[in-house]
């Protein structure tokens, strides 16, 4: 399995680009990190201000496999470490170390 990486863009759908400088790094899909159902990605320390964050990218190489945009984005400023939850059941299933147990119905529905 190839290592997955996470990566953080700004500006507008479609046109958006990956942020660069002010220390940014693409942060690795360490499945050690997992709890088993999601992994804290933590960038590292931003050294200048990285704007606003409007997409998240998942990327196998160049390839993204996920992109999530938010809806409200994210402003990054210098000294802030940005971190996020990715959820193992967002990513596609060949790019899973596990599968996923399903769940059952809430507990509301269960009374």
């Amino acid at each position: 399995m190839t290592t997955l990486h996470v990566a953080l863009f700004t500006g507008l759908v479609g046109e958006a680009v990956e942020i660069s400088g002010g220390g940014y790094a693409r942060v690795p899909i360490l499945y050690s990190d997992s709890d088993g159902t999601k992994i804290q990605v933590t960038w590292p320390t931003a050294t200048s201000d990285w704007g606003d964050i409007t997409e998240v990218h998942i990327l196998d190489g160049e390839t993204p496999i996920l992109i999530r945009r938010l809806p409200h984005g994210a402003t990054i400023r210098e000294g802030d470490t940005p971190t996020l939850p990715l959820y193992l059941s967002d990513l596609p299933e060949e790019y899973r170390l596990t599968p996923i147990p399903k769940r059952g119905p809430p507990w509301w529905e269960r009374l």
